[in-house]
């Protein structure tokens, strides 16, 4: 399924709605404290979010960080506080890490808390395991 586009060709990023946010990683046992963090960097429009890592394996523990991933072609800066890491990618960025371990991670792990017109999910399910292990180090070093 291709995502519609606005009359320039671009897929319009909405807003990603604070309730919901709160509401799906408080369902995967994110506390308050971290959630408040992630919503400062993560508020205002995008593509997508994606949560990953221990708390969407559900495998995190007290001292675990959150990880979170943002789509967006408008914010491309990748953040982070004390416990919060957000990694901010384009869209064609993350096509790129199609075919790596990274890219497989993220399809394995990972949990998508908000997606415009389905421009993240569309993306994820383009992925394919590695041809070879070294196709992570070339994604690693374009990122």
């Amino acid at each position: 399924m291709t995502p519609a586009a606005d009359s320039s060709g671009s897929i319009a990023e909405t807003a990603v709605d604070q309730a919901e946010f709160r509401r799906r990683l408080s369902g995967f046992g994110v506390p308050g404290p971290l959630i408040d963090d992630a919503w400062e960097i993560v508020a205002g429009p995008a593509l997508g979010v994606l949560l990953y890592g221990s708390y969407a394996r559900r495998a995190a523990s007290a001292h675990s960080d959150l990880d979170l991933l943002v789509l967006s072609d408008v914010r491309t800066h990748s953040a982070e506080s004390e416990r919060v890491s957000v990694a901010h990618y384009t869209s064609a960025q993350l096509r790129e890490a199609h075919q790596t371990l990274y890219g497989m991670h993220l399809v394995r792990d990972g949990v998508i808390i908000h997606d415009s017109a389905g421009v993240l999910a569309e993306i994820l399910a383009t992925f394919s395991p590695p041809t070879r292990i070294s196709s992570w180090h070339a994604f690693a070093s374009s990122a």
